[in-house]
């Protein structure tokens, strides 16, 4: 096997099922293999095809618990695997394990149901039993989620990593569905329209709109709501800091001024030259003045 497709809707999906369950969960992935022939176009050789095996990721069926298909040893339960996939179990091609804080590589126990598992299931050869596993971390004191995914196979004596590609719509000047309608076409099926009656009320309100939306903007007005008076408040906190911070530097410019001024001027010490004589002229007579 050369590589592994999955849609972007399929994957999207395997991990919105993880950010939901209320712990680690398990599963089996439905597909088939395909074998594509590629151009091989070298320096030598002009022109030239090779064969590519490529496993396809369809669809996928998650338990929201584990030991759901096996023990706590890793041995599966044969006949709760076929109660649980029932005709499906010919399009299984693999499973897939989700976990929580924890690091993205397979555990010993993940081994050893991988290996076990491809005797039950025979969708694929034993060597392309593909597993996959999918992590979340939460990095502590923050809001940062991080998710990383790896896909396995069985090579030699352990798990490989095996290259995979989320394949998505693509440009759409160059792909079929372009060709399809744009508006809705409404369903002729009594049971589809019955159905989506039924439930109607639980998505739309009596005037037509969504109501997950309307609840979203209305919690996003009244965090707006919340939130814009306590800025005001730091604005005016702020302001006030700095008139005070003006007025503590005014006074102390000023304290320094006054301690200046009411400093006495320096004693002459004794001995030291009074410096030069002043004559001062009164009457007839003049004299010295110290």
């Amino acid at each position: 096997m050369s590589s592994i497709a999955i849609p972007g809707a399929v994957f999207s999906s395997l991990v919105f099922h993880l950010k939901n369950a209320p712990s680690d969960s398990e599963g089996f992935l439905y597909g088939g293999m395909r074998t594509h022939h590629v151009e091989n176009i070298t320096d030598t050789q002009s022109s030239g095809t090779r064969e590519e095996k490529k496993l396809y990721v369809e669809s996928f069926v998650c338990f929201p618990e584990r030991f759901k298909f096996y023990d706590h040893y890793g041995r599966p339960h044969t006949e709760r695997i076929k109660a649980l996939l029932g005709d499906d179990m010919k399009r299984v091609i693999g499973w897939f394990s989700c976990r929580r804080n924890s690091t993205n590589r397979p555990s010993m126990r993940e081994k050893v149901v991988h290996r076990r598992l491809t005797s039950c299931l025979t969708g694929v050869p034993c060597e392309d039993f593909l597993f996959g596993l999918v992590t979340e971390m939460v990095v502590e004191g923050s809001m940062v989620h991080s998710t990383d995914y790896s896909f396995h196979n069985w090579i030699g004596t352990s798990l490989q990593p095996v290259k995979v590609g989320i394949v998505n719509l693509q440009v759409t000047a160059t792909v079929p569905y372009q060709l399809f309608p744009l508006t809705p076409t409404p369903s002729s099926l009594p049971h589809y329209s019955s159905t989506l009656q039924q439930h109607r009320t639980n998505f739309v309100n009596s005037e037509g709109h969504m109501q997950q939306p309307m609840l979203s903007e209305q919690l996003y007005k009244a965090i707006l709501g919340r939130l814009k008076p306590l800025c005001e408040s730091l604005s005016e906190a702020s302001l006030a800091v700095e008139r005070e911070a003006r007025e503590v530097e005014q006074l102390e410019r000023q304290l320094q001024e006054l301690t200046t001024l009411a400093e006495p001027p320096p004693a002459e010490e004794p001995g030291k030259d009074p410096g030069q004589p002043l004559f001062v002229s009164w009457g007839a007579h003049i004299g010295w003045l110290f």
